[in-house]
């Protein structure tokens, strides 16, 4: 009776470290993921705005030279 007391008790233990390591790695997941989408969204709003910034025109630049 002991036996089989201690063994169930070891076996729950175990499905319930094997659990915890499951979720644990599922809110690890489910983190980068976030940080995934967090940078593209960073990225592409510098993209945009370095697009929207006014370029110098070829005049500009060739008077640049001259001067």
């Amino acid at each position: 009776m002991a036996g089989a007391t201690v063994s169930t008790v070891a076996v729950w233990q175990s499905a319930n470290r094997d659990l915890q390591f499951q979720i644990t790695a599922a809110d690890e997941l489910k983190q980068l993921q976030e940080r995934v989408i967090d940078l593209e969204a960073i990225a592409s709003t510098g993209q945009l705005e370095w697009q929207r910034q006014p370029r110098p025109s070829s005049d500009l630049r060739s008077n640049r030279t001259e001067a």
